[in-house]
């Protein structure tokens, strides 16, 4: 199973909890600025599940993020770079089936 989402939306834990069931799982995170490897388009779609998350919430878990680690300030938080990020993001998938 391929989980495709951007950064925080829940793909490392979710791959995590799903291994424990016995599924194998690849973590891809889905950057705009960066094309998708060719191999995805190979890949059974069935198998493909794109993940997405409400803009607050994921503002609120970037957030948390950024003053635990060393990620510099900038666009990474910002409401409308987010909302931006995620508009990317489901256009992607909706142009993927």
């Amino acid at each position: 199973m391929v989980l495709l989402g951007i950064s925080r939306t829940g793909k490392t834990p979710l791959s995590m909890y799903l291994s424990i069931l016995g599924w194998k799982t690849a973590n891809l995170p889905f950057i705009p600025e960066i094309p998708m490897p060719n191999e995805l388009a190979l890949a059974d779609q069935r198998r493909i599940v794109a993940l997405t998350v409400d803009p607050v919430q994921l503002m609120s878990h970037r957030r948390w993020r950024q003053s635990h680690t060393a990620i510099p300030e900038g666009t990474y938080v910002e409401r409308g770079a987010v909302v931006e990020e995620l508009r990317a993001a489901r256009h992607y998938y909706f142009q993927q089936g």
